[in-house]
């Protein structure tokens, strides 16, 4: 899959407007608790990409970020898959 991420500038008070006019309704709210590792062989921070172990909700998910394809709206592959643990 390829990631697309775009940021942009956003008023919270407008962005509070158009949800109570969508009539739009909270759902739930997640922590998320990150880990990232590094390879041995190469330096992500240098290449820019990313491997991640990220834990809500009761789920762990691994996911690799490839280099950035472009730095406009900074796309890259992305792969992930769910990690089955034990915690005892």
């Amino acid at each position: 899959m390829i990631e697309v991420e775009v940021k942009a500038r956003l008023s919270l008070t407008r962005a509070r407007e158009v949800l109570k006019e969508l009539k739009a309704k909270f759902v739930e709210s997640e922590k998320h608790y990150d880990i990232y590792y590094n390879a041995p062989h190469r330096n992500f921070a240098i290449t820019d990409e990313a491997l991640r172990l990220r834990l809500v909700n009761g789920r762990s998910v691994m996911t690799y970020k490839g280099e950035k394809l472009d730095d406009l709206t900074k796309s890259r592959e992305e792969l992930q898959t769910t990690v089955e643990w034990d915690s005892t």
